[in-house]
Formats: structure tokens, C-alpha cells, sequence
């Protein structure tokens, strides 16, 4: 790693490079609109991936043919869907491997992408995230921020009052979370809201069993306490939002209305917080683009990335 990235730097001769995993999906379409939108933002290249599982066969193919088939068809996609100005500040990759996610979480470290890009999750027929899908294996490995597109994503976003929604619940992978929604927020121009939920182990629905209404209190109040520390942490500016309910849930509906939504992520593991495994629901739930900062993950390469085209400017 170059020693200005070590120290969390964009160098100002390179820009950053975003990488977008595109596959033969209809929805990765989302995954290069998002892409281009946020490199746009940022001032990044486009580096895109194409990655061909050399486990078992899925098909009525020959192995071989089936390779041979999918190793440029989905590139040429993805150059037509970018047009020629877009495509030729972009470079095209493929590997093969069989896991898509770590042979893309391979090529980010290899040309030190700032961010990784990925289409929705595909649903089951009973609409929820299938096991196993690029987007959900990446929160679990990647060292670098992860924006998931929502299906069918466009530029209907462009209300200026839509705000970056970024859920914090006081731990350190939030704190992180709001530190790049803060930079993500200045650079689009665009509100920046705290969202904090107030998760109750008391149903609303039973407000007479004892000591309901004082643990439904206590819990509203603690709530309150976190979202304050967390519109503090976001600036000027900031506002804030208390919600009560199921985490994923009531941030999956404050998406609705958001430009994008920023999370921190524990890699699943059972940890204290509201937002524990929150991430991994809402990468098929959030209603729009959903940057996920993985634990352990430092937001200075994208918050450098976001910055340097307004340091450019001046």
C-alpha cells in the first residue's frame, strides 16, 4: 500500500478508484448507475468486475463453454451501459474464483479501492435476501466501505430536502458511520439526519403489564441521550431523529425518503447495540443506496475521497 494511503490520504496525482463487481444480472445495472453517481461525487475512476464462479456448474453447460460465454459478455454490458466518455476513464477486470465477494474484496486491495459497489440482493420468492449473496458476504471480509444500489435505482433522488440518513446507536462502528455521512452530506449538498432507534423489549401493544410504561420510558430516554451524542458528533447542521421499534425495520422506512444511508457494521457477530445485525437485513430492505463501514474500518479514505474535489476547486 502506497505510504500516503497508509496514512489515510487520497494522493492529489491519482484519483480515488471505486470498484463495481457487474455480473450478467439485470439489477447490477443498478450497481453502475450508483457507481457512476458516486464517482461523480467523489471525483473517482471506475474500475468494474466481472467475476466467473469456477464451482460447480449450475447449468446444462460444459464448464469450459460456460467460461468461454461469460467472460466478456457481461463486460461489453457494462462498457454499452456507460457509453464511450464514461468508458474510457474506466478499466474492466475479470477473475475467476468461487466466491464472487472475496475475489472482488482481492481486486479492491490490489488497486486500492477507496469503495466497493454492488448490484441489490437477489430475493427468494417470498421477497427476503437469499444467503450467501455478494453484498451479504462482503459485510463479513471487505476493509473498505460497501455501497449496495437498491433495485431499480435512478436518479429519482434528487429532491434537495432528501437528507443522508446515518443510524447511530453510540458505538464505535456508528461513530465512524456518521463521520462519513458528515463528508458524504457536505459534497452532495444535502441534509444530514441522525437517526437513533429505540428498540423496546415491551410491545406497545401491551402497555399493562408491570412495569411496561417505566421500562418503555427508560429506554425512550436512553435513546434520546445516544441520538443527542450522535448530532453532536455530526456538526452543524445536523438534526436528529428518534424512531421506536425494530432497528431494521424504521431505518428501512426512513429510507424511503433519503438520498442514501449510512450504517456501521459488526461483521455479524452478537454485539451490545441496537444495530447489531441491522446491516445485513437492510441490504435488501433499504429503499435506497446503503454504505456500510464493516468494523474495523476507518472512514478516511472516503471521507479524503469525497473532499478532493472541493479541495480541487479552490
Amino acid at each position: 500500500m502506497r505510504a500516503d494511503r497508509a496514512e489515510g490520504k487520497i494522493c492529489a496525482q491519482m484519483p480515488p478508484t471505486i470498484l463495481i463487481g457487474f455480473d450478467d444480472r439485470p439489477q447490477d445495472a443498478d450497481a453502475l448507475h450508483l457507481g457512476v453517481e458516486l464517482a461523480t461525487l467523489t471525483g473517482g475512476t471506475l474500475a468494474i468486475a466481472h467475476v466467473i464462479n469456477t464451482g460447480q456448474a449450475v447449468n446444462w453447460h460444459p464448464r469450459d463453454d460456460f467460461e468461454r460465454a461469460g467472460r466478456q459478455e457481461p463486460l461489453e454490458r457494462a462498457r454499452r451501459l456507460l457509453g464511450p466518455e464514461l468508458e474510457a476513464r474506466s478499466s474492466f477486470h475479470t477473475r475467476s474464483g468461487g466466491s464472487t465477494a472475496d475475489e472482488i474484496e482481492a481486486l479492491a486491495e490490489e488497486l486500492d479501492a477507496f469503495l466497493i459497489v454492488v448490484g441489490p440482493a437477489h430475493r427468494g420468492p417470498i421477497g427476503r435476501s437469499l444467503l450467501g449473496t455478494t453484498a451479504g458476504h462482503l459485510l463479513h471480509i471487505a476493509r473498505r466501505p460497501i455501497a449496495v444500489a437498491p433495485e431499480h435505482h435512478t436518479d429519482d433522488r434528487l429532491d434537495a430536502s432528501w437528507p443522508v440518513v446515518v443510524a447511530f446507536d453510540g458505538s464505535r462502528e456508528s461513530q465512524a458511520a456518521v463521520t462519513a455521512a458528515r463528508a458524504l452530506a457536505t459534497a452532495a449538498g444535502r441534509p444530514l439526519r441522525i437517526a437513533t432507534v429505540a428498540e423496546m423489549t415491551v410491545p406497545a401493544q401491551a402497555p399493562d403489564l408491570p412495569g411496561a410504561g417505566e421500562h418503555r420510558l427508560l429506554v425512550s430516554e436512553r435513546a434520546g441521550e445516544v441520538m443527542a451524542e450522535g448530532v453532536k458528533a455530526g456538526g452543524e447542521g445536523a438534526e436528529g431523529k428518534l424512531l421506536e421499534g425494530h432497528a431494521a425495520l424504521e431505518l428501512a422506512a426512513e429510507s424511503v425518503e433519503a438520498q442514501m444511508l449510512v450504517i456501521g457494521s459488526r461483521r455479524g457477530r452478537m454485539r451490545r447495540g441496537a444495530l447489531g445485525g441491522v446491516p445485513t437485513a437492510l441490504v435488501s430492505s433499504s429503499a435506497c443506496p446503503l454504505i456500510v463501514i464493516p468494523r474495523g474500518v476507518k472512514p478516511d479514505l472516503l471521507v479524503a475521497a469525497v473532499s478532493r474535489p472541493a479541495q480541487a476547486t479552490r
